[in-house]
């Protein structure tokens, strides 16, 4: 292996994409460029239409050792090393264990060595585990005063059962396959020089089913006997994956993440979203606050506050921060001029930019900016479809041709061309509420952004359903969550007060009165609305009383906001933006360390 080789390999054989981890020196110990070649080993197996199955292996004597931890001595003690354990590992490793969770294909671990820490996580992740018998397996993140971050804990519970799970996880035991073959984790085991054989033979079992036919089915069946059952407990019927007659095809692609995380026990991401907007003199320091601290991205909000200019200070100033526009109003702006302003953004941050757009209610875009107001539906579908015609001009060199109902962009002279993003275009979130922006967000967008006021039953019960279009395996769902938090009992409770307040400015938009007709409460925001028009704001929020406060709202000390955001809200959304509609004092999350708090245990002893 030479310095510019990939350090995960991909080949296809026969049927099978397989994508071997290649770092045999140190038994394929993962590092962020390991990371970034898994990304990009899977858009090559994803690109190719003769795979029927995902085959992770290690090169040499082991599968994975997990991270790396030489990449990172003497930086976790430093003030941002939690922070950039986060961003450079623990992030990339999440993203890499969402596709495959999310991959249109079964995917198969070809345990061929030793399998430690976040190789477990890997593992756990797959559909299939055929091992070696000179395998090894030990979950040693206790001896380092670790913790699995990225799914481990939740998913050896859900295959092992919680005793076997945590003798593994708190006593770093070393395990043979045979032991985990009869636990359930493993599916098969087979000798050494059978392993990649085996596998072949799984992935080419005979029949020629069309894509999203009974081909997981036969494979789970070949390796576990009988109905496809693992060990004495079987496959449980919500990790059956849609597309290979593994569940209902009725469920589609962008709601099969919730599912997957539910049982996995994948983390929600911890964002910070400035509740009273992030103004230029304070965006340096609230940017890099935020990295220190540990959060997954900050968002700017488009309110008092302008939403692109901060971003643009927060890109200088950190590294690793993911960086977006929660939301920026889209219809009052030219796609042009917002591709332009992305594109650019996108290209200083290195390929951080989120571009989160969103329509505003039709009487802010009338009376506030003086634009129309009509259909803003198919005007944001043709939107996206408009920014993605303009960034494939200046990125890939195609024609500028885009020929709508609502924009047209048919000329790029030289002069006026930006020049190419080596980092591509940013993605794409869509602000949406109700069925029709749902569906615009599903079928065109990257994400979503859910409105702040979506409790966690909302997000279950109405958003989920709604988002049922074929989107892409990577789509998130982003919500900013209400928190109340303070440094002393005076400053908890004007936090309390304020998020009062804003639950009911929001209830009384006619826009949001289903959220809380779910509830029951459609006469309250029908009283509110009329209170508003009143200009009553301050005596809007005393009838909110602290059921509804504690149902939209999360309520703990600075500490603590991360753990109660993740107990409510894991395996309902990817990421969950702290969002305070008041004024928080400066270093306050710096101060909390969310990274440590989210990545690391105390050390033994």
């Amino acid at each position: 292996m030479t310095g510019n080789s990939p350090l995960v390999d991909y080949r296809r054989r026969g049927a099978g994409g397989w994508l071997t981890l290649n770092r045999p020196r140190r038994r394929n110990a993962l590092t962020p460029r390991l990371l970034g070649d898994f990304h990009r080993a899977l858009d090559a197996c994803d690109g190719d239409p003769r795979v029927r199955a995902v085959v992770i292996t290690g090169a040499g004597d082991a599968f994975c050792a997990g991270a790396d931890l030489d990449y990172f001595r003497g930086r976790l003690d430093e003030p941002d090393g939690c922070a950039a354990f986060t961003a450079e590992l623990l992030e990339p490793l999440r993203s890499v264990l969402r596709r495959l969770r999310d991959s249109g294909r079964p995917t198969i671990a070809a345990v061929n060595g030793a399998c430690f820490a976040g190789g477990i996580e890997l593992l756990v992740t797959c559909d299939l585990v055929i091992a070696a018998e000179t395998a090894a397996f030990c979950d040693a993140h206790s001896l380092r005063g670790l913790a699995p971050a990225v799914g481990g804990a939740a998913g050896l519970v859900a295959a092992l059962g919680a005793p076997r799970a945590r003798r593994m996880l708190m006593l770093a035991e070393t395990f043979d396959p045979h032991q985990l073959a009869e636990a359930g984790l493993v599916s098969e085991v087979v000798p050494a020089e059978r392993l990649a054989g085996r596998v072949e033979d799984l992935v080419a079992q005979p029949g020629q089913p069309r894509r999203g036919q009974a081909r997981g089915a036969a494979l789970r069946a070949t390796a576990l006997g009988g109905g496809g059952r693992r060990g004495p407990r079987g496959v449980p019927p919500e990790l059956e994956r849609t597309g290979h007659a593994r569940g209902d095809r009725g469920l589609r692609r962008a709601a099969r993440p919730a599912l997957r995380r539910a049982m996995s026990g994948e983390a929600v991401a911890i964002d910070l979203y400035p509740g009273t907007g992030l103004r230029l003199a304070d965006a340096r320091e609230v940017a890099v606050d935020c990295e220190q601290a540990g959060f997954g991205a900050l968002w700017t909000l488009e309110a008092g506050t302008e939403p692109f200019l901060p971003l643009a200070l927060a890109a200088e100033h950190t590294t690793r921060l993911r960086l977006g526009t929660a939301v920026a109003v889209a219809l009052v702006r030219n796609p042009m001029v917002v591709a332009h302003l992305a594109h650019e953004l996108n290209r200083y941050a290195a390929g951080r930019l989120t571009l989160g757009l969103g329509t505003q209610v039709g009487a802010h875009v009338a009376s506030r900016f003086g634009e129309p107001f009509d259909r803003p539906a198919e005007r944001m579908r043709e939107y996206v479809a408009a920014l993605r015609a303009i960034w494939a001009c200046w990125n890939d060199g195609a024609a500028l041709n885009f020929r709508g109902q609502f924009y047209r962009h048919t000329l790029m002279t030289p002069a006026f061309h930006p020049g190419r993003c080596e980092y591509g275009p940013p993605r794409i979130h869509l602000a949406a509420v109700g069925p029709l922006m749902c569906r615009v967000a599903a079928e065109t967008a990257d994400g979503l952004i859910a409105h702040p006021l979506s409790s966690a039953r909302v997000l279950r019960e109405v958003l989920r359903p709604r988002v049922r279009s074929p989107a892409a395996a990577h789509f998130e769902v982003s919500c900013p969550v209400m928190v109340i938090t303070g440094g002393d009992d005076e400053s908890t409770d004007a936090a309390r007060a304020a998020v009062r307040r804003q639950i009911a400015f929001y209830a009384s938009t006619p826009a949001y009165r289903d959220v809380l007709g779910l509830y029951g409460l459609g006469d309250l925001a029908d009283r509110l609305r009329l209170m508003s028009r009143a200009g009553q704001w301050d005596e809007m929020g005393e009838l909110i009383d602290d059921d509804i406060l504690a149902e939209f709202a999360v309520e703990a000390p600075p500490q603590a906001v991360a753990a109660e955001i993740r107990r409510r809200y894991d395996g309902v959304l990817d990421r969950a933006l702290i969002y305070q509609p008041y004024p928080s004092p400066p270093g306050q999350w710096r101060e909390a360390r969310i990274g440590a708090l989210l990545t690391l245990s105390p050390p033994p002893g």
